[in-house]
């Protein structure tokens, strides 16, 4: 195998395994904490109390929105790698123009101009065609193609929404000032111009006019929902996309079949005759194009830790001049 092919093999195992994974705890555990929050309090009995629950809750969803975001990028830069430099993601990251934040907006704003075969090669799919299949299974397998390709093209608009509504505010949250006020009240329970009852917003000073350039951000048990459906299908289309493009260096393919059936928006298309069929696929395929493997190991040469862990090589010194002083946040046992 390659080098470079090599390389983007193993950043996408450790995507799958340990990347994909640390940003799905990290969003469950704020999941949680809204949950405990809302456990804890309790129904709020008077107003600085209902005041006290919304700021709580809304300092946890902007956090939310925060992981949400960077989910996404994760999503859109593994689909442009896929559609582009064979699902070598990391050479995105590391290219200086156009910043990642700009590469991503390109890439939702092109959306509507995506073809069958663009979203063929961002999944990671042969067309199915050309496996030399007898029709019943070349049709089971288009099916499912279709399916899946239709399925992530509904979900971009939507992802483009999600990211267009939350950009500012996921801008404001990472850069330094914090200016977001959370905890506050609406009158009548309803944001103005709108239909939709809130518990609570926040306000975002987004603008060079703060006072007057603010977005508002609403909280309610049905926002936390959506944010839960969505980021499942983010995860959803992160799994199908970078599982499909490691089987695909493994077999040296360019293109392989569905890993899975997206079932995000419908339900699974699949007979129970077609899923058994599609198992006897998979193992024709595998028998076709067997995997290679070969054993690999990370080497970080010295230079690059004492130039990269400056601050823990020196911790000790750290910890010498501020131990006297006690830290807010307690002691680690």
């Amino acid at each position: 195998m390659e080098t470079g092919s090599l390389e983007t093999l193993l950043l996408l195992e450790n995507y799958i395994e340990d990347g994909v994974k640390t940003r799905k705890w990290l969003l469950e555990l704020m999941f949680q904490t809204l949950d405990k929050i809302n456990n804890e309090h309790g129904p709020p009995t008077n107003l600085a109390d209902k005041l006290d629950l919304s700021n709580r809750r809304g300092i946890v969803q902007i956090d939310i929105i925060a992981k949400l975001m960077m989910y996404i990028e994760d999503l859109i830069i593994i689909l442009e790698a896929n559609k582009k430099l064979d699902g070598n993601y990391y050479k995105v990251l590391d290219e200086k123009t156009p910043d990642l934040g700009e590469r991503v907006t390109q890439f939702i704003e092109s959306i509507d101009g995506l073809s069958t075969e663009d979203y063929r090669k961002m999944l990671c799919y042969e067309n199915p065609r050309n496996f030399g299949l007898d029709d019943s299974k070349t049709q089971i397998l288009e099916k499912l193609t279709e399916w899946n390709t239709k399925e992530l093209k509904e979900f971009l608009p939507q992802v483009r929404k999600f990211r267009k509504t939350h950009a500012q505010i996921f801008r404001r949250y990472k850069h330094a000032g914090l200016p977001i006020r959370t905890g506050l009240l609406l009158v009548d329970d309803q944001i103005p111009y709108t239909y939709k009852r809130f518990d609570s917003c926040a306000a975002v000073f987004a603008g060079p006019q703060p006072m007057n350039d603010i977005i508002i951000l609403p909280y309610s048990t049905e926002v936390i929902q959506g944010y839960r459906h969505f980021a499942t299908g983010v995860e959803t289309f992160i799994y199908e996309a970078v599982e499909n493009k490691i089987i695909c260096l493994e077999r040296k393919i360019d293109g392989g079949i569905p890993s899975r059936v997206s079932s995000y928006f419908s339900e699974n298309p699949l007979s129970e005759k077609e899923k058994i069929e599609l198992k006897a696929i998979s193992e024709i395929l595998n028998n076709r194009y067997p995997s290679w493997r070969s054993g690999t190991e990370v080497r970080i040469h010295q230079a690059q830790l004492n130039s990269t862990l400056a601050w823990y090589v020196e911790l000790d010194s750290f910890l010498g001049l501020s131990r006297s002083k006690p830290s807010v946040y307690g002691n680690y046992q």
